[in-house]
């Protein structure tokens, strides 16, 4: 007994999406925002260190809260981005 059956795909567009030079656009803004701000914060450690007196492991809360309070952010406005409009 052979079962052989494969799942059907639904057919896509010879190109792709429409849009997906678009999409990729866009993708790699909010990819180069993302690391432009991590970067602002790596060359602010120095002098935040100094000025508060800070020890390592109060470097690495800076750095993990930062990155917590940019994630809970973008997904915020992810989702805020896809209510409908009123």
């Amino acid at each position: 007994m052979s079962t052989t059956s494969q799942a059907q795909s639904p057919q896509q567009a010879p190109g792709g999406h429409p849009q997906r030079w678009l999409i990729l656009g866009v993708v790699c803004l909010a990819q180069l925002t993302v690391l432009l701000d991590n970067t602002v914060l790596n060359v602010a450690i120095p002098s935040l260190t100094e000025e508060l007196g800070a020890a390592t492991s109060d470097i690495q809360w800076m750095i993990n809260a930062y990155s917590l309070v940019q994630s809970g952010l973008l997904l915020t406005a992810g989702s805020a981005a896809d209510l409908p409009h009123a």
